[in-house]
């Protein structure tokens, strides 16, 4: 009920009409329109805990992404390291005196 959207929409719309038509007096709005002041709480509710959880899901996705870019960097090392041992073997380098 509270979660679709337009249930939402008009739910905001009453509720500001209400407001505006009681001047602004959020109290004597919840006294007189218990059920409008009870949906209104409940859409703001969860549209916050909408917005912690698009939050956390963002900094998921962007630590994931940064854990993908690191892997591929590593690789890209790895592949840039063989390769010069490769080029340096093929020139003749002695890896002992690296290795001990």
């Amino acid at each position: 009920m509270t979660c679709d959207p337009n249930h939402r929409q008009s739910v905001r719309r009453r509720w500001s009409i209400v407001m505006a038509g009681a001047s602004h007096d959020e109290e004597m709005v919840r006294l007189l329109f218990p059920r409008l002041a009870l949906e209104h709480d409940l859409i703001v509710y969860i549209e916050e805990l909408e917005a912690k959880n698009n939050k956390a899901t963002m900094a998921a996705a962007s630590e994931r992404e940064a854990r993908h870019k690191l892997d591929m960097a590593l690789r890209l090392k790895d592949q840039a390291m063989s390769a010069l041992f490769e080029r340096m073997a093929k020139a003749g380098v002695d890896f002992s005196d690296f290795i001990s």
